[in-house]
């Protein structure tokens, strides 16, 4: 009877001890992105040793197999494609295992690549002329994304796809442009070197409503603020525009009239003294 208490006794134990072997593990995020690690943290406990090893399959093909882990160990782990992966963490003490599971959803990093090209103003798009230090940067259209886009550190804008954006003086610039979704975030940039902002004026223009060359169109540097005066051949001023950053005529005279066809001289003026005259040709 000593014999078999013993037993029943010897096998109690061991099936208490069998049935405190745990699997808990942590990971530090359920939400990864495409270039970052998972770290999974053993957190595998038995009564009253620690477990024996661990089995960590990361669910896409990889397995890590460990012997003695010591408790809140980390195993780093990175994810090469986006997808939904099940992690299956098995400990295991004196042949007995138990395993418990999360799934990882890892995502792919959003498309931070973008166009750049000189920006007209809509309403000049027929004219001779279209600012070549006004440029427009566009990129892929996305989904719950935030945009941040930069030119040499400075933030220009939030939340949209493009950007435009007037380059104040000549030189090298650096654009640029990311993108964060679902927390991952991808950056993309380009250089732009300005060498023209100078002032071009055109000598003629048809302002005959065929959508080619309707206006008289001054090419700026759309910061500075310009008077220009457009006088008859008598000397009669017939059209003056004040205080504008963008210069343009469209041939009618400052009473609602057009302008007849012949020849008119202007006067351009910024707003630090400079002064061009000149004649132009209007032709219908």
């Amino acid at each position: 009877m000593n014999r078999l208490l013993y037993l029943l006794l010897f096998t109690s134990a061991t099936w208490q001890l069998q049935a405190q072997v745990s699997a808990f593990f942590k990971v530090d995020s359920t939400q990864a992105c495409q270039t970052l690690n998972v770290i999974v943290t053993n957190q595998a406990i038995s009564n009253p040793t620690p477990v024996d090893s661990i089995v960590i399959n990361f669910g896409d093909g990889h397995i890590d197999t460990i012997v003695s882990p010591a408790y809140d160990s980390q195993y780093p782990h990175f994810y090469s494609e986006p997808g939904n992966y099940t992690i299956l963490f098995t400990a295991y003490k004196n042949g007995v295992y138990n395993t418990k599971q999360q799934v990882i959803n890892v995502y792919a990093l959003p498309n931070s690549t973008f166009t750049a090209g000189t920006y007209p103003y809509y309403s000049l798009q027929d004219t001779f002329y279209i600012a070549a230090n006004r440029y427009l940067f566009a990129a892929a259209l996305h989904t719950d994304t935030l945009h941040t886009w930069m030119v040499n550190g400075q933030v220009l804008s939030y939340y949209g796809d493009s950007s435009v954006y007037l380059f104040p003086t000549t030189g090298n610039y650096l654009v640029s442009h990311s993108v964060s979704e679902h927390s991952c975030i991808s950056t993309s940039q380009i250089s732009i070197t300005i060498t023209d902002t100078e002032i071009k004026i055109p000598n003629v223009f048809t302002p005959n409503s065929d959508g080619q060359n309707d206006l008289f169109y001054v090419k700026t540097d759309g910061v500075q603020t310009y008077t220009f005066t457009v006088v008859n051949r008598y000397g009669a001023r017939i059209f003056v525009l004040e205080n504008a950053r963008t210069v343009s005529w469209d041939g009618y005279t400052y009473w609602g009239e057009p302008a007849e066809v012949g020849n008119y001289y202007f006067i351009f003026k910024s707003q630090q003294g400079e002064t061009i005259t000149g004649s132009l040709f209007l032709n219908r």
